[in-house]
């Protein structure tokens, strides 16, 4: 497909297929293991990273394309077709922040946008996001106060909301441990 598609790559259309033919989720993947599917995401990332650096509008038309999609599922409450969907686009999501693609604000703005509707997959869309990008933003110098300040918000609606929900309550806090790891404690040896 991808081949196919350079030879159209100084027209604006043939540009924008090659996007929406790399970061959207087609039903076929589905039957693709999981892993191919999200290795194949990091190369596409790779891709658009190199190929924005000779087409520079074609980093705002990926995220502009992936931002409007994240807002449709998000706004498509618990529809068990698009789960799939939503945790491909915010995947892609996360795999373009770690290139300089997609803004780290615009990201943590799309966080805050989601845990302010801290329910059904949104939960799940959270913890995707954090799974794949947390520790990066957590230890990034730009976003590490920002994000801290959303992580500590998520651990107490964890703690508060999600007590009927064990495994909810659970996945998020692995999330969180996975982005903050907790800190080590020294032990002394006490010489007797």
């Amino acid at each position: 497909i991808i081949k196919s598609n350079y030879s159209y790559l100084n027209q604006e259309k043939g540009r924008e297929y090659l996007i929406t033919s790399l970061f959207q989720y087609e039903q076929s993947l589905s039957l693709i293991p999981q892993s191919t599917v999200f290795t194949q995401l990091k190369m596409n990332a790779r891709l658009i990273a190199d190929l924005s650096l000779i087409y520079k509008e074609m980093s705002t038309e990926v995220t502009d394309i992936l931002k409007e999609d994240f807002y449709y599922y998000v706004s498509e409450k618990n529809k068990n077709s698009l789960f799939e969907d939503k945790v491909f686009n915010a995947r892609a999501i996360c795999e373009l922040v770690k290139f300089g693609i997609f803004s780290i604000d615009v990201l943590l703005e799309l966080l805050q946008y989601i845990i302010d509707d801290f329910t059904g997959h949104n939960i799940d869309i959270v913890c995707t996001i954090c799974d794949n990008c947390g520790r990066f933003l957590y230890l990034n110098d730009y976003a590490h106060v920002k994000f801290s300040n959303i992580i500590d918000n998520l651990k107490k609606i964890a703690h508060h909301s999600l007590l009927h929900d064990e495994r909810a309550s659970k996945s998020v806090l692995n999330s969180i441990n996975i982005c903050r790891p907790q800190e080590k404690t020294l032990h002394k040896k006490v010489k007797v």
